[in-house]
């Protein structure tokens, strides 16, 4: 029908909120704001309806996982670019003060940034998760995605080679479990 809308945890019909014609990458923010890309853009609207706001314009690329971070001043999400596969889809942040954007991880999809200050995100058809600093430091926020990535790629290189290693029959599968 051209619309998002709500459907209230007791029933009832639902409710328009908001007209999107090709709308994807929804997300419902615990302030009751609604994020949604439509098009090249990524907008918000709130849960009681109302106009939508233009927060992201001009992304190239499909756009899915929507997550505003702590501070409510960034988004989170994935871009999968025009003609791309998964493979080749990018983990994005993106400042809505300055409209700075920067790509954290690419072949990465439906990342997550949870409360212990983590980001979770399928790659490769695993689940990861990286220390993710928010906020900018002395050395800036990418400096610890940067550590986090290494951390988890040399973690998910080690698993590999011990997994290779036991399944060949060169070690005992209990060590290459280990």
């Amino acid at each position: 029908e051209g619309q998002i809308k709500k459907v209230s945890i007791n029933g009832g019909a639902p409710v328009p909120i908001v007209p999107a014609v090709n709308a994807s990458g929804y997300a419902w923010e615990d302030d009751g704001t609604i994020l949604f890309a439509e098009g090249d853009n990524i907008l918000r609207v709130p849960e009681a309806g109302g106009k939508p706001e233009v927060i992201v314009a001009s992304v190239k690329g499909r756009v899915q996982s929507l997550q505003l971070l702590p501070g409510k001043r960034t988004i989170l999400f994935t871009v999968f670019p025009e003609g791309a596969a998964n493979a080749e889809a990018e983990i994005v942040v993106r400042s809505l003060d300055t409209g700075q954007q920067q790509t954290l991880i690419r072949g990465g999809i439906a990342a997550r940034y949870v409360p212990t200050g983590h980001l979770v995100y399928f790659a490769a058809g695993s689940l990861l998760a990286v220390p993710f600093a928010g906020t900018t430091g002395r050395r800036g926020a990418l400096y610890g995605v940067g550590i986090g990535i290494v951390v988890a790629l040399v973690y998910w290189t080690t698993m590999s080679i011990f997994a290779a290693v036991g399944a060949g029959g060169w070690i005992s599968p209990m060590l290459a479990a280990w």
